[in-house]
């Protein structure tokens, strides 16, 4: 392996790392915003118990022509909120 190749990969792999990291965080911030949501749910509505919520979110979340995208790949996540009335 020469010098220049090894410097090439040394640079694929950090740039391949720091993007692990900016996407976990980007992770974690969408589950934080789900649980706010969640909460906010639960709050304005408190009928709704722990299964209504979850098939609420999901339902909304699947809808292909809603406001709401949410698209889980290894590359990107997007989320937006939808507002029914």
């Amino acid at each position: 392996m020469t010098p220049t190749l090894l410097k090439n990969n040394q640079e694929i792999f950090l740039i391949q790392k720091g993007h692990v990291i900016e996407i976990n965080g980007m992770t974690k911030n969408i589950e934080d915003l789900e649980a706010m949501m969640k909460f906010m749910l639960k709050q304005q509505n408190s009928y709704l118990n722990e299964d209504d919520i979850e098939h609420t979110m999901s339902h909304v979340l699947g809808k292909e022509n809603s406001a709401v995208v949410l698209i889980k790949t290894n590359w990107l996540f997007s989320f937006s909120v939808e507002i029914t009335m």
